[in-house]
């Protein structure tokens, strides 16, 4: 138990430092598209090399690799996109934590989609983090609405990608498997849009490429590997409870590294979205628990 508590704290850790590293590239001179493409470049090499080490299996129906394509695009590869632009405009705390309203729109794709019941415990829970968003949103005249805006688009592109994997036919597969084919389309369409609207470039200093290769590696590919080792032995309730330290080291490393300041109404706001996410993450572990005792009943 021990080793998968760690494993998802190291896990969030690693994602939480991930908008540091991302801004301090986009301080060195690069461009938020040619971050992106270079993430993904190679978290897809490091991704293949722990595969064919670990012998992890490639196989995949045509339909399977068809929706991951599309999935790993359009989720994964816009969340990153979207997100990582809005550094340019807020801080990078600020940006995850907005990035993290992904529960709500999660909520609202299942009920849209299976009618799935809501409850009391996630009512308050989304009540929660709607105040939470208005108040980080800072009505006062010093937010950046447009870097708002995009951390909350990223939030609802990852709430598409998280229910694609819940519900795709291609569930089943390993996650690294999953993750390649992602890594793979994603890396090829940003590279092509990055080309063609002259954005693509090269990291300009040693220091950008270390950077990069630590996102890639580390913060993508070891995260993910630390992730799923810890689901597997915490369950996804337990895991998604500690996961809450991703957005709180964003927050902390952000405000230390580069002297982010948020204001009371924001940082009240936060708290709501923090406290919001371990409901969500509280009412799936009862769901969870009275969904054995029915198995264990019968």
């Amino acid at each position: 138990m021990m080793k998968g508590y760690l494993a998802i704290i190291a896990a969030s850790l690693l994602y939480g430092i991930m908008p540091v590293l991302s801004k301090l590239l986009l301080l060195e001179g690069m461009n938020s598209s040619s971050i992106v493409v270079w993430r993904f470049c190679f978290s897809t090499v490091f991704c293949l090399a722990i595969m064919l080490i670990k012998k992890i299996p490639f196989q995949a129906t045509p339909r399977q690799i068809g929706v991951m394509i599309v999935v790993g695009i359009l989720g994964f590869g816009m969340t990153a996109t979207l997100v990582t632009a809005a550094y340019n405009y807020i801080p990078v705390g600020l940006a995850t934590m907005f990035q993290f309203s992904y529960p709500l729109f999660v909520l609202i794709i299942m009920v849209i989609l299976t009618k799935e019941k809501i409850g009391a415990l996630r009512a308050v829970a989304v009540a929660f983090l709607a105040v939470g968003l208005v108040l980080m949103m800072d009505f006062s005249g010093g937010a950046n609405y447009t870097g708002i805006a995009l951390a909350l688009l990223s939030g609802v592109t990852y709430a598409f990608y998280v229910v694609s994997n819940q519900r795709s036919c291609f569930r089943m597969l390993d996650g690294f498997t999953t993750m390649f084919y992602a890594m793979v389309a994603s890396s090829i369409f940003f590279t092509l849009q990055s080309l063609v609207s002259g954005q693509l470039m090269a990291p300009p200093t040693p220091k950008s490429w270390l950077l990069a290769m630590i996102i890639g590696l580390f913060c993508t590919v070891f995260s993910l590997r630390l992730l799923l080792y810890g689901i597997s032995v915490l369950g996804a309730s337990n895991a998604s409870i500690l996961n809450i330290l991703e957005p709180l080291t964003s927050l902390i490393s952000g405000a230390l590294i580069y002297g982010d300041q948020l204001s009371i109404p924001t940082m009240i706001g936060c708290g709501l979205v923090i406290l919001a996410i371990l409901l969500v993450s509280l009412a799936g572990k009862i769901s969870q628990n009275k969904t054995k005792q029915r198995k264990n009943s019968l």
